[in-house]
């Protein structure tokens, strides 16, 4: 029960850092993809409580932003 409560949270604290990890502030465009992405993942999981949509939804919004806009 204790690990089925505490391991949802561990995986998304692990996928932020990794997330992170290469980011760099000083190159553009300055982590503006990153933490728009980490938003909308953040508001979809408060919205849905759905962790796998929530990083679904993120990682396309991601890779539209990198690849399209920035």
């Amino acid at each position: 029960m204790y690990l089925g409560k505490v391991v949802p949270y561990t995986a998304m604290g692990l996928l932020i850092v990794y997330c992170f990890k290469d980011v760099s502030v000083v190159q553009a465009p300055h982590t503006i993809p990153e933490l728009i992405a980490m938003s909308v993942v953040i508001a979809s999981y408060l919205w849905k409580r759905n962790a796998i949509f929530s990083v679904v939804i993120g990682t396309v919004l991601y890779m539209l932003l990198v690849q399209m806009v920035f």
